[in-house]
């Protein structure tokens, strides 16, 4: 009646309180590695962790366990966070390379390839814009695009996050080993992305290590605002730290090195 749902006091599992709660309710959460795959099933919902309490973030870690994101968040109209956790293991499941060439010269094609096909690794963010704040993004694999965090028509803010070493491997990578963004206009603010990689793909057309900002979808322009952002130590073919196909791109204290 709290609207605040305990996990694991109350409920074992954290996909087990969101299915419980609704929008606007708080699912927090205790110290501990929760092997699965969070869905926020189109809810607004806060998702904490108790770390406010002193406890550091990587006591409190969300590990993929199917061959998907992560977490995904989806077709949230407002609202949404997610705060104070290691999030690792996911898969971002995709297309092969030919498919992705021969859908993505119709636009509608490739908004529904983007929007139901590609996923990120860590966090696949779609239709939604959600809080993002205190996560450590690490370890987690992709595809084609988005190996830490996936956001596809999205407004999120993402504050004091970390994303390291995420991969997406060579044959059929895109590119986003850190970030990947299609549309929308998320704001990155104190946020550090490092050591992520692109893998190859047959054309060599594989980009942003660190951040790509890909396509512009329906009529609004890709924007990308950051506030001291260090990008460091990533590896694509082309943009190693930051690869942008469409967009505008606005920054304020950005350290780019040895990409």
């Amino acid at each position: 009646s709290d609207h605040i749902f305990y996990v694991p006091s109350e409920y074992t599992s954290i996909q087990n309180a969101i299915y419980y709660a609704s929008a606007g309710d708080t699912v927090e959460v205790g110290s501990g590695i929760y092997n699965e795959n969070i869905d926020f099933m189109g809810k607004a919902v806060t998702l904490r962790s108790q770390y406010e309490n002193g406890t550091s973030i990587s006591e409190f870690v969300i590990s993929g366990i199917d061959s998907a994101s992560t977490v995904t968040i989806e077709n949230i109209n407002n609202g949404g966070a997610l705060i104070g956790f290691t999030i690792t293991n996911g898969y971002g499941q995709g297309a092969s390379f030919e498919d992705f060439l021969s859908m993505a010269a119709d636009e509608e094609t490739l908004d529904s390839l983007l929007t139901y096909v590609i996923k990120a690794g860590g966090i696949s963010v779609g239709n939604a814009s959600p809080y993002l704040k205190d996560l450590h993004i690490t370890n987690n694999t992709s595809r084609n695009v988005g190996g830490g965090i996936g956001l596809i028509n999205s407004n999120s803010v993402i504050e004091s996050c970390r994303i390291s070493d995420n991969t997406i491997p060579d044959g059929e990578g895109l590119g986003g080993g850190g970030v990947a963004i299609n549309g929308g206009h998320p704001i990155l603010i104190d946020v550090i992305i490092e050591n992520n990689y692109v893998g190859s793909n047959m054309y060599s057309l594989n980009g942003g290590g660190g951040i790509l900002c890909g396509f512009s979808l329906s009529n609004n322009m890709l924007q990308l605002d950051m506030d001291n952002v260090t990008i460091i130590g990533n590896v694509a073919n082309i943009g190693a730290g930051i690869g942008a196909l469409s967009g505008t791109i606005t920054s304020n204290r950005l350290l780019l090195v040895d990409n």
